[in-house]
């Protein structure tokens, strides 16, 4: 069965920082998987890109990661936060496995999703 693989915001930013790259490693880990990014998280990529308090490095990754983005399938989330947004996706469906830093979102998927987080500046782990 095909797993697919929802990019949180955060993730995506901190693999590019740390020059990771998210998509040979999450094949690597989950062969075949579908990696797919909500278009709630390009706009909030958007954002950090054009907010000139953010730190260079996080706009450069934002820019980066809104290019490599295109390549990977869109779902709409259909909610104005993308943390909830995603909630309510891993409710209504199966086999979603969401990639995240935010240890607050982990927290509150933990019975409805599985999820792929960063271990140190190296790989990932499924939780």
């Amino acid at each position: 069965m095909i797993k697919t693989i929802i990019l949180d915001t955060n993730f995506i930013i901190e693999c590019l920082k740390n020059k990771m790259y998210y998509e040979e490693l999450i094949t690597g880990e989950i062969p075949g998987a579908r990696i797919v990014v909500p278009e709630e998280v390009i706009n909030e990529l958007r954002k950090i890109k054009e907010n000139n308090h953010n730190k260079t490095k996080d706009r450069e990754a934002a820019a980066l990661a809104m290019k490599i983005a295109e390549k990977h399938e869109m779902i709409k989330l259909g909610k104005k936060y993308v943390d909830k947004g995603i909630i309510e996706y891993c409710k209504k469906h199966e086999n979603i496995i969401v990639a995240t830093i935010d240890k607050r979102l982990k927290k509150e998927l933990k019975e409805k999703a599985k999820v792929i987080t960063l271990r140190g500046r190296k790989g990932l782990i499924v939780e």
